[in-house]
């Protein structure tokens, strides 16, 4: 309060007329009502309090049932990508790109002979947790 000379004079005259009224007070109830509406007119007066707003979320579905639901739809394209790589006879540039990744998560290397059937291990894996 003391950075603000402009606040300390809305409490000085707020304290002026809390004196004056102080004299109509019999109880404590009524100086602490007086007191706290003097308080809460300076804030009023000077301070704006910043207002949050909080975006609702459009759906009410819980977190964890957001994060799996995430989790299984990109179960559902790495096991798509899979079976487009090992079924179709040419790969497009986006499917390769897309295939690079999945070695390197399941700890496989690209260059193995059995690079197809370890991909068909996987593949299978992936469907499993899915029914899970």
């Amino acid at each position: 309060m003391i950075q603000s000379k402009e606040m300390m004079g809305y409490v000085e005259t707020i304290n002026d007329l809390i004196r004056e009224q102080m004299d109509d007070v019999s109880t404590i109830d009524g100086l602490v009502d007086l007191v706290y509406a003097g308080s809460v007119t300076v804030c009023e007066i000077h301070v704006t309090l910043p207002t949050v707003e909080r975006e609702d979320r459009e759906d009410n579905t819980a977190p964890w049932k957001v994060h799996i639901g995430g989790k299984i739809v990109r179960m559902r394209k790495k096991i798509g990508n899979i079976h487009t790589y090992l079924n179709a006879a040419e790969l497009s540039k986006k499917l390769k790109r897309s295939i690079h990744q999945v070695p390197s998560d399941f700890c496989i290397r690209a260059k193995d002979q059995s690079f197809d059937s370890r991909m068909k291990v996987i593949c299978d894996r992936l469907e499993q947790k899915l029914r899970l």
